[in-house]
């Protein structure tokens, strides 16, 4: 075999280096050496057509992206605002001195079953607070416990919160 030969990789015989395709099997054959100006051509175009993207494909994507994240970060903020409103308006109502869910402070439940004979019978019913006013809140809470005498009573507590601390102020048993 000599240098401007090859052997054909599907049948095993000897063809041209530049061959296209094998003579004796008909099958295609990849050519190991450029075949001259059409290569040169399309490697050119090709590194044209690579070197234009990057060039005006990366700053296209980092302006679109940069958008994005502009966007995005517009709308964290939005969010971030609209947060901060909710809670700052549930504070102004009281809430954030309750139990999510629940319903009520601890710290008036705490207060009650001090005062209660079985503390353990204790049921929270509910418990409605008023906005703050002059940095307090006034509360009525309804509850169930047991009498001394092993009945269960309906009771209403009146009281007063502090807005800062949700410590009670005030507490009318009744």
């Amino acid at each position: 075999m000599t240098e401007e030969a090859k052997n054909c990789p599907h049948c095993g015989a000897s063809i041209k280096a530049t061959a296209f395709a094998c003579g004796r099997c008909k099958k295609v054959v990849a050519s190991t050496k450029s075949s001259g100006a059409a290569d040169d051509f399309f490697a050119r175009v090709g590194c044209f057509a690579i070197i234009l993207a990057v060039v005006v494909g990366v700053p296209l994507t980092l302006s679109t992206c940069s958008r994005w994240r502009a966007e995005n970060r517009l709308e964290a903020a939005q969010e971030a605002r609209e947060k901060a409103a909710k809670a700052a308006e549930k504070r102004q109502k009281g809430f954030h001195c309750l139990v999510p869910y629940l319903g009520y402070s601890p710290k008036v439940v705490e207060a009650v079953k001090l005062r209660l004979r079985d503390p353990d019978s204790f049921e929270h019913e509910e418990t409605l607070i008023t906005p703050v006013a002059k940095g307090r809140h006034d509360f009525v809470m309804r509850y169930r416990a047991k009498n001394g005498f092993g009945g269960i009573n309906r009771s209403m507590v009146l009281g007063t919160l502090d807005h800062d601390s949700c410590n009670v102020i005030t507490l009318h048993i009744g």
